[in-house]
């Protein structure tokens, strides 16, 4: 009659992937200029660091493949800055923040960090700056204000899938308070009085 046909459905299995390709396994996934070129730097909760030679559209597209999705399809869901909504890859959220300034036109500037991995939030060095620390020690420097930071954090919190059953999760409430703390707003000043 005909050929047997078989499904390949190993895309499905995310623990025969390599761990830069899990989103589970990761702290972060950001762009970085390298001697070998634009490349992406992964960052793991245990603190250990991997360069790849691919870059970040390459990198998501290879993640998002094991969950039988696309990024464009899970930004798809939203109609306004879809390239700045969280990517929801269960067990966990992939959250964007413009981590690098680029050298060149269309270069990526958007890291994407496992909100389960944020350990703190900080002011940065300038007021359009903010550190964000992972578990493991990696610090961060995301170029947006804390309170921009900070609702990109809790967006992503609220899309967790059944979060009280991941372990990390009391750290990220925990995180989700330190945010309201950080970014609440400073009281005005009145402004000087000059004399005429």
């Amino acid at each position: 009659m005909g050929k047997d046909f078989v499904i390949d459905l190993s895309i499905f299995d995310s623990m025969d992937a390599p761990l830069s390709e899990r989103p589970e396994a990761i702290a972060a996934a950001c762009p970085v200029y390298t001697d070998a070129g634009d490349c992406v730097r992964v960052y793991y909760p245990d603190g250990a660091e991997e360069d790849l030679a691919v870059t970040l559209t390459t990198w998501l597209r290879r993640m998002t493949k094991r969950q039988a999705t696309s990024p464009r399809l899970l930004r798809g869901v939203f109609q306004k800055r879809a390239l700045y909504r969280p990517l929801v890859l269960p067990p966990t959220v992939l959250v964007p923040l413009k981590v690098r300034r680029p050298k060149c036109p269309r270069d990526a500037t958007i890291g994407y960090i496992n909100v389960l991995c944020v350990k703190q939030v900080e002011s940065g060095a300038n007021p359009h700056e903010t550190s964000v620390r992972l578990h493991g020690g990696a610090r961060l420097t995301v170029y947006w204000q804390p309170a921009t930071v900070r609702r990109h954090l809790e967006e992503a919190l609220a899309f967790l899938p059944q979060p009280a059953a991941h372990p990390l999760y009391p750290v990220a409430l925990r995180l989700a308070e330190a945010l309201q703390i950080l970014c609440r707003p400073q009281e005005k000043a009145e402004p000087p009085h000059f004399p005429h």
